[in-house]
C-alpha cells in the first residue's frame, strides 16, 4: 500500500517535472495470517513531460515517524529517483553512526 506524503515542482538546466514522493507500507505476518507490524519504505517518482522514471525501496524501518523525518528531508533536497538509494545508504549509514 502506498500513502502519499508531498510532492514538488523541480526546475532545473536540465530537468523540468513533478516529484512525488510516498510512504510505501507492507504489513509483516504471523504464520496464522495475523499483522505482526508495519514496515515502512519510500518511492520517489518523477514526471517530467511524457517521460517517468520511479525508485521504491521496501523494508526501511518499523518506524512511521522515522520514515516520516526521512522523506521530508529528501522532500527538501528535491531527492531524484536516480539518486534516492544512494542518498538513504548515506542516510542509514549516518544513522548508526551515531
Amino acid at each position: 500500500m502506498k500513502v502519499s506524503f508531498g510532492s514538488c515542482r523541480i526546475q532545473a538546466e536540465m530537468l523540468d517535472g513533478q516529484l512525488q514522493y510516498d510512504i510505501v507500507v507492507d504489513e509483516i505476518k504471523r504464520g496464522d495470517n495475523s499483522v505482526l507490524c508495519e514496515e515502512y519504505g519510500l518511492c520517489v517518482a518523477l514526471q517530467s513531460g511524457e517521460a517517468q522514471s520511479r525508485e521504491e525501496i521496501h523494508g526501511l524501518t518499523t518506524s512511521r515517524e522515522t520514515i516520516e523525518e526521512l522523506l521530508a528531508r529528501l522532500m527538501r533536497h528535491n531527492v531524484t529517483p536516480i539518486s534516492v538509494r544512494d542518498i538513504v545508504e548515506d542516510c542509514l549509514a549516518e544513522l548508526i553512526l551515531t
